[in-house]
């Protein structure tokens, strides 16, 4: 998972080599590789053993090797749709009063950024039911959670919820207002009390399945 560990780097270690503000370059630390860029050849060899927040050199400039985070995180990512920015995503975290262990139901996956957020937010012991109508790009966010290594936690699903309501697994104390499917429980937008596409909201669900919703397509 993204991690602000201050250590040293390891062998298969996930790393971003900052550039500048819209630009960070995330890779996956293997013996022999080489990151060509503009400014030269970075050889993932010489990055084993360095410290965190160092600089490192190629033939005509340097890059800062960072730990991924969160924050960081929304600076690599491909944008996909338009983006929520770190001010943004810990304004909606703080109103859901969100904590680890928490499961979380998102109305819209887009590029991924407050999902990762709140995927570092529950951790393990929580999980993070993503659906995006977008086909392609509920692809794309799949991929990418599995290089961030938060596919354990983050499931992605390919549902208009906005047309065909949330699919949530089932609970052993399900409301009997919802209805059921083999792959789990159906709560309709108007169940949930999700306003309108275009709007964002955190609210608790009225079923006794323990979640927090968020309907938002900027993400």
């Amino acid at each position: 998972m993204l991690s602000s560990n201050k250590g040293f780097v390891k062998e298969g270690d996930l790393i971003m080599l900052y550039e500048s503000f819209e630009k960070v370059h995330i890779l996956k630390i293997k013996s022999g590789s080489v990151f060509i860029h503009r400014f030269g050849k970075f050889n993932h060899s010489d990055l084993i053993g360095k410290q965190f927040g160092t600089s490192v050199y190629a033939a005509t400039g340097f890059l800062w090797l960072l730990p991924p985070s969160p924050d960081r995180w929304v600076f690599a990512l491909t944008h996909r749709t338009q983006i929520m920015y770190a001010m943004d995503i810990s304004f909606v975290i703080l109103k859901m009063n969100l904590k680890a262990g928490f499961y979380v139901a998102e109305a819209g996956t887009g590029s991924g950024c407050l999902t990762t957020a709140m995927a570092t937010v529950v951790g393990k012991t929580g999980k993070i039911l993503t659906f995006e109508f977008n086909d392609v790009r509920a692809q794309k966010a799949r991929e990418d959670f599995v290089v961030i290594g938060l596919d354990e936690v983050v499931t992605v699903t390919h549902r208009d919820v906005c047309k065909d309501g949330l699919l949530l697994p089932l609970s052993t104390e399900s409301s009997t207002s919802t209805s059921t499917t083999n792959k789990g429980v159906r709560i309709s937008e108007e169940e949930l009390r999700i306003p309108t596409r275009h709007s964002s909201s955190a609210t608790t669900t009225p079923t006794n399945y323990s979640t927090k919703v968020n309907n938002n397509n900027n993400n």
